[in-house]
């Protein structure tokens, strides 16, 4: 939280390649678990199970992005904090 607000642009940075890299990585996992659910719906499906598939499927892929996040916890953290020093260290020397 304390680097976007000293540094908003680069904590946006890091939050939209963190999510992009997530996403690059269960993009076929995605697409299966999206097919798989869709092969459970049937015309005649009612719409409280409709629901529940829904559920399921984005249940899934949340899974397979905090893996992600969880598995690159220490870069995160490592680039977050080297962004939010040398925002620190700006601020001084303007001042």
């Amino acid at each position: 939280m304390e680097l976007v607000s000293t540094n908003p642009k680069s904590a946006q940075f890091i939050a939209r390649f963190w999510f992009s890299k997530a996403r690059r990585e269960c993009h076929n996992s995605m697409m299966n678990t999206i097919d798989e659910g869709m092969k459970r719906i049937k015309h005649h499906t009612s719409q409280k199970l409709i629901t529940k598939i829904k559920k399921e499927i984005r249940d899934e892929i949340n899974q397979c992005f905090y893996s992600v996040y969880s598995d690159h916890w220490d870069k995160i953290n490592e680039l977050i904090m080297n962004k939010y020093k040398l925002s620190i260290s700006k601020n001084k020397t303007l001042k």
